[in-house]
């Protein structure tokens, strides 16, 4: 009986941001590491983070690999919340037929597997 109040209670947290305070702070927090993770990938982009044109090869490497480990550690970071976030509100759901209808929940998880996918796939092998 208690362990489902805890998990009904943990439902409403990651489903109503306005359910309470602790809905608040973990709505806030998804919203900031989408917003990160938006940032991240257009910057990443720019100009700026290229280095072709830095005439010095050894440095140019070091900062292009400098860069790479940077936005991996932060879209890593993004993919971990995320991946958190769909598998405990999986958990908790009451009914997990119902869970895997709501499309939202599909696009959640269209968002990480390609993450993961990358993962398993050996960098010098194309598809």
């Amino acid at each position: 009986r208690s362990r489902a109040i805890v998990t009904g209670r943990i439902w409403q947290m990651f489903e109503d941001p306005q359910s309470s305070t602790p809905a608040k702070v973990v709505a806030y927090i998804d919203i900031s590491v989408i917003l990160l993770a938006i940032t991240s990938v257009c910057v990443e982009t720019l100009p700026t983070f290229n280095h072709a044109d830095d005439p010095i090869e050894e440095r140019r490497d070091n900062m292009y690999y400098l860069d790479q480990k940077i936005f991996f550690g932060v879209e890593v970071a993004c993919i971990i919340w995320f991946t958190v976030e769909l598998i405990t509100r999986f958990a908790v759901c009451p009914n997990k037929k119902r869970f895997w209808k709501s499309i939202i929940n599909w696009i959640d998880l269209c968002a990480i597997l390609p993450f993961y996918i990358g993962l398993m796939v050996p960098k010098d092998q194309d598809l």
